[in-house]
C-alpha cells in the first residue's frame, strides 16, 4: 500500500533508539525527508547518515534536550530552515519516572516539561505552517499505562495531558486539513525496557506470559507501522483518536 509519503517532510523526536528510530525508518522506506532530534549529537550524525544512504532521503538533524524548555520550538524551527517547512511532526521523546507523593517538586516539573510541555511547544512552531498548506499531519508517542496504572509514575500522569489536548486541538483544526492522533503502546522492546526495567531474560519471558495475551514484548517497527499510517494520506478521516499497541494488554473494555 502507498501510503502518499513521497517527499513529505517529517521531524520526529527521541529519534535514535528504540520506537524513534523505528518511525524513522517507516517513515524514510516511505520517501518521506526526515528532520530528527535526541540529546547525542554523535548518534545523531550517524542515524542521519545511514537513514540518507539506504533510502535516498533528505534527512536533517539538531540535538535538543526536550526536558529544557524552549527546546522543542528551538529544534522545530531549525527543522524548518532545513527542510523548507514540516507536514508531519511525531511527538516520541519521553520517560517513564516511577515517584512517590514525596518526590520533589522539581522532579515532576521536569517530568511535565519532558513528557507534555515539549510536545505542546513543538505542536505550537509547527501549526501555522500546516494550517498555510492546507495539511498535517501530528502523532503523539505516548505510553498505554494510563489506562490502568500500577504505580504512581510521573510520565504517565504528564501523558494524561498529551491524551486530551491532542483531542481538543485536534477538533479546533480538523477543518483546516491537519489531523492529531495519539499512539499509545504497551511493553516495546528497547533500551529502556531491556536495560532498565527487565534486564534479564528469565525477567522479560515471565512479565509477557504473565502481562501480555501475545505472550510476547512488542518490537518497534510493530509501532512505527501504527505511525506511518496515521500520518499518511490514507488516514484523512481519523483524527483526535488513540490507537494503542500493546499486544492485547489493556485490560480495560473501552
Amino acid at each position: 500500500m502507498d501510503l502518499g509519503l513521497a517527499g513529505r517532510r517529517a521531524f520526529v523526536s527521541g529519534a535514535t533508539q528504540g520506537i524513534g528510530q523505528g518511525v524513522v525508518d517507516a517513515l524514510a522506506a516511505e520517501g518521506a525527508d526526515l528532520f530528527l532530534t535526541a540529546r547525542d549529537p554523535d548518534r545523531l550524525k550517524r542515524t542521519a547518515q545511514h537513514v540518507e544512504k539506504k533510502y535516498g532521503v533528505r534527512c536533517g538533524w539538531h540535538s535538543a534536550d526536550f526536558g529544557r524548555p524552549g527546546q522543542a520550538g528551538e529544534a522545530v524551527r531549525s527543522a524548518i530552515s532545513t527542510l523548507g517547512g514540516i507536514d508531519i511532526l511525531v511527538n516520541n521523546a519521553g520517560r517513564s519516572l516511577p515517584a512517590e507523593l514525596d518526590t520533589p517538586t522539581e522532579e515532576w516539573q521536569a517530568s511535565s516539561q519532558l513528557n507534555f510541555l515539549s510536545h505542546l511547544e513543538a505542536i505550537d512552531a509547527v501549526l501555522p505552517g500546516m494550517r498555510e498548506r492546507g495539511w498535517g499531519r501530528i502523532v503523539n508517542v505516548t505510553g498505554a499505562a494510563y489506562r490502568a496504572p500500577q504505580q504512581l509514575n510521573m510520565g504517565t500522569i504528564a501523558k494524561y495531558g498529551i491524551l486530551n489536548t491532542s483531542k481538543l486541538v485536534a477538533r479546533q483544526e480538523a477543518r483546516a486539513g491537519i489531523t492529531i492522533n495519539t499512539v499509545t503502546v504497551g511493553t516495546i522492546e528497547s533500551h529502556q525496557i531491556n536495560e532498565i526495567h527487565y534486564p534479564a531474560e528469565q525477567q522479560r519471558r515471565a512479565e509477557a506470559e504473565e502481562s501480555i495475551p501475545m505472550g510476547r514484548f512488542g518490537v518497534p517497527a510493530e509501532v512505527a507501522a501504527a505511525v506511518a499510517f496515521l500520518a499518511s494520506e490514507r488516514a484523512t478521516y481519523i483524527t483526535g483518536s488513540t490507537i494503542t499497541v500493546d499486544g492485547g494488554a489493556d485490560p480495560t473494555l473501552l
